[in-house]
């Protein structure tokens, strides 16, 4: 019995551990997502955001609004990182649906699924942290997601994420942040 309620302890407390990081890991992207916002350029270079031409429920519009920033933040840094659009749409998981990535990308889908949001916030945060690390010296951030890691079997993090996995995001993102010293 003692085994069992010991079990169940630390399961819960991985669990809370785990509520724990997720919930700090939306703040730092949160706050990474506003500063990319401020300092990248007005508009995207490959791709363009136009108004959305229907109106959404009240209760939508926050909903709607986010997305959107984060996928105008997120074409910034594929730009930035010097991707071509089958590899952003391979970062937001769409390779197995082209066209809901063009879609997704060119703002027609205002409401995507919560995976491809958080990939795209992963990506987002990824460049912010880089950026801090490197001080924003676009050459030594593209020169770090390129260079291979024996960690990544020998794969550049680059590579690694546009293997398409979730998990591989979230991988390159703590690489980053420990790197970071955090």
């Amino acid at each position: 019995m003692a085994n069992s309620t010991n079990s169940f302890k630390e399961g819960l407390h991985a669990e809370q551990f785990m509520q724990r990081r997720r919930i700090e890991a939306e703040d730092v992207v949160r706050e990474q997502l506003l500063r990319t916002i401020a300092h990248v350029s007005s508009k995207p270079q490959f791709l363009s955001f136009e108004p959305i031409t229907q109106l959404a429920p009240k209760q939508h519009e926050e909903k709607i609004s986010n997305p959107r920033g984060i996928f105008e933040a997120f074409v910034k840094t594929c730009q930035r990182w010097e991707l071509d659009l089958d590899s952003q749409i391979t970062l937001l998981g769409c390779r197995e649906n082209i066209s809901t990535g063009h879609q997704i990308l060119s703002g027609h889908i205002i409401s995507p699924s919560q995976d491809i949001v958080d990939r795209a916030g992963y990506i987002v945060g990824i460049s912010l942290g880089l950026g801090a690390l490197f001080g924003e010296a676009i050459d030594a951030e593209i020169d770090w997601l390129k260079c291979p890691r024996k960690k990544l079997q020998n794969k550049s993090p680059l590579e690694y994420m546009l293997e398409g996995h979730l998990v591989n995001l979230f991988a390159i993102a703590e690489m980053v942040r420990h790197e970071r010293g955090q």
